[in-house]
């Protein structure tokens, strides 16, 4: 009903009010802690569901004659730089979890500084399903 452009903005803002309430976490009582993170998590996920499908979308709409290909090579990018991040992620995280609500909230700045640019940059690709 939006499209991919609006789609992408309201995800961008979900993953960013993410990225708020994980900075915040050391800040709310410990009773409502655990059920902070899993809405915080929650909000993460579904912004990024919608930018990644969005985005997939976008890749491979300019090129509609070689759609599996650019699809496949999309998906091939997208997975070696989740597989970079993950090794990051695993270095940082090994020995002090305490810093966990920082990396997810620079992952949740991240997605939505991504997904507002890149909806602000691509073309609006109406999804139809």
């Amino acid at each position: 009903r939006w499209g991919g452009r609006r789609t992408m903005q309201i995800a961008a803002v979900m993953s960013g009010v993410s990225a708020l309430a994980f900075s915040q976490v050391d800040a709310w009582p410990a009773q409502w802690a655990l059920l902070g993170l899993v809405l915080a998590q929650m909000c993460f996920m579904l912004g990024h569901g919608a930018n990644q499908i969005c985005g997939q979308a976008s890749a491979v709409a300019p090129f509609p004659a070689h759609a599996g290909q650019a699809a496949a090579w999309s998906g091939t990018i997208m997975i070696l730089i989740s597989v970079l991040c993950g090794q990051f992620q695993a270095m940082w995280l090994s020995h002090a979890l305490d810093r966990m609500p920082t990396m997810l909230t620079g992952i949740a700045v991240a997605s939505a500084l991504l997904g507002w640019v890149q909806s602000r940059v691509e073309h609006d690709v109406t999804l139809h399903g």
